[in-house]
This record gives C-alpha cells, sequence and structure tokens, in this order.
C-alpha cells in the first residue's frame, strides 16, 4: 500500500464512521474489505491526494447507495420510495440542502463531501455532474421497471443502458475532478472521442458482469450480460461466459483501435486528447486489477474462467 492509499484509506474510514454511514466495527470492516481505497488509487493515478480523499468519499457512498438500491429492487412495492430517494439526492447536489438531510446520514454525508467537492470545481462541471448522477439514476429505475414487470432485458437494450446501471458514465464524467483532464466541449463531441468514451464505459461494466456474476447469481442475475446471453441466445453458463468475454475483448479491441486513429490536432490538443485516452486506459486498467485481485466485493467462484483483456 501507498502513502497516498493509507491516508485515502485511513480519512474514508474516518469519514464513514462520522457521517454515521458505518456504526459498528463489523461494518466499517466490511466496507475497507472492499478497499474503495485502493480502486481510487490505481484509476487515478495522477491526482493529488487532497482531491482522491473526496472522490474516494463519494465512490463509497454511491456503493453503500448501491447496496440499498439493490435490496430495494428486490421488494417490488417500494417503487415510490426509491424515486423518493433519488429526488432527494439530486435536490441535495443542487441545492446542497434537503428536508432528509436531519433524517438521514446518506444525506448527511452527501451534502459535506458534494460542499468540499464544489469548492475544487467550476459551475460548468458541477452542473455536468449533477446530470450524470441523473443518468446514473434513470438506469437503475430501467432495471428497478424491468424486474416490477416481470420482464427480462435483451441484449441491445441492455448494452445500450449498462453504462448507466453500472456509473461508468459517472466515471468518464468526472475525470475533471478526479484525474485532472479537461477536455474542451468540441473535442469532447467529435465522433470517435465519444465512442472512445462509450467503450471504456462499456469495457469497465461488462468486465464487471464477468467478476460479479458469482455474486449475482445467489440473488437476481438478470441484469448481467452472461445471463441475457443464456437466456436470449440458448447458451450454457460456461458458453456465455466465453460469449461475453469476446464481447468485452471486442470493445477494448475497438477502443485500441480508434485511440490510434484521433491524434489528428494541433500539438497542444493532441497533448489534451493523450491525457484524456490515458485517464481511461487507468480507468479500465483500475477496475480490472481491484476486481480481481483486490476487493470482496465480488467472489470469483462461479463457471468458466476466462482471459478478458
Amino acid at each position: 500500500m501507498t502513502i497516498a492509499e493509507h491516508q485515502i484509506r485511513e480519512h474514508t474510514s474516518t469519514w464513514l464512521l462520522r457521517c454515521g454511514l458505518v456504526n459498528t466495527p463489523e461494518e466499517l470492516n466490511h466496507y475497507e474489505a472492499q478497499q474503495f481505497a485502493r480502486m481510487i488509487a490505481i484509476s487515478y493515478p495522477n491526482r493529488g491526494v487532497e482531491d482522491l480523499k473526496i472522490w474516494c468519499d463519494f465512490n463509497t457512498l454511491l456503493f453503500i447507495v448501491d447496496d440499498i438500491l439493490d435490496e430495494e429492487k428486490n421488494t417490488l412495492d417500494k417503487r415510490q420510495q426509491v424515486i423518493s430517494f433519488i429526488t432527494d439526492f439530486i435536490t441535495v447536489l443542487e441545492n446542497n440542502s434537503s428536508s432528509s438531510i436531519e433524517d438521514s446520514a446518506i444525506f448527511r454525508a452527501l451534502s459535506d463531501v458534494w460542499r468540499r467537492m464544489r469548492k475544487r470545481t467550476t459551475y460548468a462541471f458541477q452542473q455536468m455532474f449533477i446530470q450524470s448522477i441523473r443518468d446514473m439514476f434513470a438506469g437503475g429505475i430501467w432495471a428497478y421497471d424491468h424486474i416490477a414487470n416481470g420482464r427480462k432485458p435483451q441484449l441491445a437494450e441492455y448494452l445500450e443502458n449498462r453504462q448507466f446501471l453500472g456509473a461508468a458514465n459517472f466515471a468518464t464524467d468526472s475525470l475533471p475532478f478526479s484525474a485532472g483532464v479537461y477536455v474542451p466541449a468540441n473535442i469532447y463531441k467529435y465522433p470517435p472521442i465519444q465512442q472512445l468514451t462509450i467503450h471504456c464505459r462499456n469495457a469497465i461494466c461488462l468486465a464487471n458482469d464477468l467478476f460479479s456474476l458469482g455474486k449475482e447469481k445467489e440473488f437476481n442475475a438478470d441484469f448481467n450480460i452472461v445471463s441475457i446471453l443464456e437466456n436470449t441466445r440458448g447458451l450454457t453458463v460456461n458458453e456465455a461466459i466465453k460469449e461475453a468475454a469476446v464481447i468485452h475483448n471486442a470493445v477494448v479491441r475497438d477502443f485500441v483501435r480508434i485511440a490510434k486513429s484521433v491524434l489528428i490536432f494541433d500539438t497542444d490538443t493532441n497533448k489534451m486528447i493523450r491525457k484524456y485516452i490515458d485517464a481511461l486506459c487507468c480507468l479500465m486498467a483500475g477496475n480490472i486489477v481491484w476486481s480481481t485481485e483486490n476487493t470482496t466485493r465480488y467472489p470469483h467462484h462461479y463457471g468458466y474462467r476466462t482471459k478478458v483483456y
């Protein structure tokens, strides 16, 4: 563990306790074992430790929220409660206040970390960030509604929504803060750059589907590409795992192909694009290392072992 990672870990553990997000040594050990500080340190290797402390707080909070919403998805009569939760979450980001702050450790923690993050970001970034959170929650509602109506997702719609369901859009959209990498809007809208961004998001999420399959098979694995391939193509689980890896690897190979072709601008712009591509690569690589070597979040005990690039 590097000094920076240790500092991030100690800070976030103290923050979880201070905000009341965990209340017992067992709860703290549960989240420390998932090693979110490790994920942050290896995914954003070029950012200063103070920014990464904030970023680790925010990401840890989102993982806790994800755990809560996963429980709610399995209770089909709670849709309005989920919608109310999301509304309050967005209200805190938009106004830094909500009637729920005093009653909820989640919203007190959100208000605290968002206050610190706002001090270190521009208004334009904050508005983009809030929209990214909206899109992330919209992905969750899409999945919730499928579950509530007894519908299994089709492959095409799943691939369209997976980046939001897995908050990968949030990871790439946040790079100006989390990695110190800024791409001007006119360059970001350049179709190959947009495709690189989407490929990065999908690679992260498809890899996570493979890593989390064992955990999800114990509950509801409908929103996992392996299960979707089983259901839609009549594959065995091992065949579906192999096919999911093929799809993931094709995405990564196309990312590499596009990355080699986009440095067509002036020297300064190309340098900026190269930094952006490097940051996307760190996200993809960091996710694989953390998921397979560090965290307890994804038990690896299901099905065929296959290579993920």
